[in-house]
């Protein structure tokens, strides 16, 4: 990040990358790091952000409400989300120059909702067609830059295995100028 960067962290929690970022790099000055989520989970970061001295860290509980950024984050939180892809982009009145999106599991055949299992909860889970969410980028006006496999990630669809996804994908797309 560079000074004055304003980045929004779509689905962040408390901000937990924000503050795994601070572990290596210090936040430059004037960067704005905007968390959107939500409205109970605001309330926590901001509580947390405060006890934390958190220097730069935001809180919002709608992405309209952030009037710039150059950087849309999301990391394992789009596919939770209705709309996220397509619709995320349509969030924002300007589309961001970078956006950068973690933890996405993908596959080949049709796009699909299951549920997903993570202890204390059951959430829908939504898992994307490869093509159809990276030509979702491209035809906003973006060109996939990079792209890494997440492998510590997959989705076991129980009774189905025709839908297990045996790792996630990241991507770091860039708007064309």
């Amino acid at each position: 990040m560079r000074e004055g960067t304003s980045l929004i962290d779509l689905g962040g929690s408390i901000g937990l990358t924000f503050y795994r970022y601070l572990r290596f790099a210090t936040l430059p000055e004037n960067a704005r790091w905007i968390v959107v989520e939500l409205p109970k989970i605001v309330a926590e970061g901001r509580r947390v952000a405060v006890r934390e001295g958190a220097c730069g860290l935001e809180f919002e509980t709608a992405i309209k409400a952030v009037a710039d950024c150059d950087i849309l984050l999301s990391t394992g939180a789009l596919q939770f989300m209705e709309p996220s892809v397509p619709g995320v982009l349509e969030m924002r009145a300007v589309k961001p120059p970078h956006v950068i999106l973690n933890k996405i599991p993908l596959t080949r055949g049709g796009a699909y909702w299951t549920l997903q299992n993570y202890g204390p909860a059951i959430a829908p889970y939504r898992v994307y067609n490869e093509a159809d969410f990276i030509g979702y980028f491209e035809n906003a006006g973006y060109a996939l830059k990079d792209r890494w496999v997440v492998a510590e990630l997959d989705c076991y669809v129980p009774f189905h295995p025709e839908r297990c996804v045996p790792e996630f994908a990241g991507f770091y797309f860039e708007r064309r100028r």
